[in-house]
């Protein structure tokens, strides 16, 4: 985390929809727009990351990442549903079932032609 976010910052509690959040102000150089990343009061989990896509001679796209359905899978919580907005859409990410240390096989990796 320090390497990646360098510069980091607490901005104290806020709350919205009935939940409390400490909020953490994260950016990768000084003069990089940085992202606010919510974690949940109650469970310390990330629950919301707020940040700005690249949006070309547009500017910046704000983008909310909301993850929720957190699971203990061998011992580590994860995100069963990861839920992106944009201005203008709104993506889910649904996932039915995590298993850690798998071997795969080389060949899924391969180009299909």
């Amino acid at each position: 985390m320090q390497e990646q976010y360098p510069v980091r910052q607490f901005l104290g509690v806020r709350t919205f929809e009935g939940r409390t959040y400490a909020v953490l102000s994260l950016a990768q150089k000084k003069a990089a727009k940085p992202e606010l990343w919510f974690f949940d009061e109650t469970t310390a989990l990330l629950a919301r990351v707020e940040r700005q896509a690249d949006g070309g001679p547009q500017g910046g796209i704000p983008v909310v990442i909301v993850l929720e359905d957190y699971r203990k899978v061998a011992g580590i919580m994860i995100p069963f549903t990861i839920r992106t907005k944009l201005p203008t859409s709104e993506t889910m990410l649904h996932v039915d079932a995590v298993e850690h240390n798998l071997t795969l096989n080389d060949a899924i990796f391969q180009a299909p032609f």
